[in-house]
C-alpha cells in the first residue's frame, strides 16, 4: 500500500525554517548545501574528506571516521563554518533556508526511516508515515517496508576530535501511550485551514480533500482569523475536552 507524502496524518515541526508570525517573514536558520548525500557517503568511504556540511541544521556537521558518517553539534550557540571547517559565531556563517521556492519537494530524514521532510510554500516540515509504512525517497511516497532502503540512517554519535570540540548523542526514547482518538475532520476544499478544537496550537490544512495535522511552533496558537500562527494573546481559543 502506498500513501502520498502530502496526504498522511503527521506530527509536524517547523525545523528547517521558522516563521515569524508577527511579520510573516522567513527567518534564515539552515544552510543551503550543494553536496549530494550519496556523494558524501562515497567520499567518506574513500577517505577523501573528514568533515561535511549537514543540510538540515547549521549547528551540526558530519564527521567521517573509518569510512562512516557521524553527526556532531557545535556547542555554545556556535554554527558550523564549512569554509573554515570549524565551529564559529553565527555572524560568520552564511545560513539560509533549504526551501527556496513554493514548489512542494521532499527530503530524507536522516534519523528515522518512517519520517521525511516536506518543503511546502518555503517552509520545511518533519512528517511521519502512518501505520507500518516507511518513507520511500525514490518514489517520494510512504511505502511498504520491503520496498524501502533504510541504509541511509546516520548514527547521531561522534567521538571528539582535535578540531571538533563537541559531539552529540542520540537522545533516549520513551514509550508514549497513544492519545485519545479525535473525531474526523471534514475538508470542503484544498487549501482550507481548520482549527483543532482540542489543541489551540494545532490546526489542519486540507490537501486534495484530506486534512493534514499541523502544529504551530514555540507555544504559538493558530489564529483562524488571520490563518497563521500567532501569539496566544491575539487568539480567542478554548480547548474542548477530548471525547471519552
Amino acid at each position: 500500500m502506498k500513501v502520498t507524502g502530502t496526504l498522511v496524518i503527521l506530527s509536524v515541526y517547523f525545523v528547517l525554517s521558522i516563521v515569524d508570525s508577527a511579520t510573516a517573514r522567513q527567518v534564515p536558520r539552515r544552510q543551503l548545501l550543494s553536496e549530494n548525500k550519496s556523494d558524501i557517503e562515497e567520499d567518506c568511504k574513500n577517505g577523501l574528506q573528514n568533515y561535511y556540511n549537514y543540510p538540515y541544521d547549521c549547528q551540526k556537521y558530519y564527521t567521517c571516521r573509518e569510512g562512516k558518517l557521524y553527526l556532531s553539534t557545535c556547542q555554545d550557540d556556535l554554527y558550523w563554518n564549512s569554509e573554515l571547517r570549524s565551529c564559529d559565531i553565527q555572524a560568520n556563517v552564511n545560513c539560509y533556508p533549504v526551501c527556496t521556492d513554493s514548489r512542494t519537494t521532499f527530503y530524507i530524514y536522516p534519523y528515522n526511516c518512517k519520517k521525511f521532510y516536506e518543503c511546502y510554500e518555503n517552509v520545511l516540515y518533519i512528517l511521519e508515515c502512518p501505520d507500518d509504512l516507511l518513507w520511500n525517497n525514490d518514489a517520494k511516497v510512504c511505502d511498504d517496508s520491503y520496498n524501502v532502503d533504510c541504509s541511509y540512517i546516520i548514527p547521531e554519535n561522534a567521538a571528539p576530535t582535535s578540531t571538533s570540540p563537541v559531539t552529540t548523542e542520540r537522545p533516549t526514547t520513551t514509550t508514549v501511550p497513544p492519545p485519545p482518538t479525535k473525531p474526523p475532520v471534514q475538508c470542503e476544499h484544498s487549501g482550507q485551514y481548520i482549527p483543532d478544537p482540542y489543541n489551540c496550537s494545532m490546526y489542519y490544512e486540507c490537501s486534495n480533500g484530506v486534512p493534514v495535522s499541523m502544529s504551530c511552533p514555540g507555544g504559538e496558537y493558530w489564529n483562524p482569523d488571520e490563518e497563521t500562527c500567532d501569539w496566544p494573546f491575539n487568539v480567542d481559543c478554548t480547548e474542548a475536552p477530548l471525547p471519552a
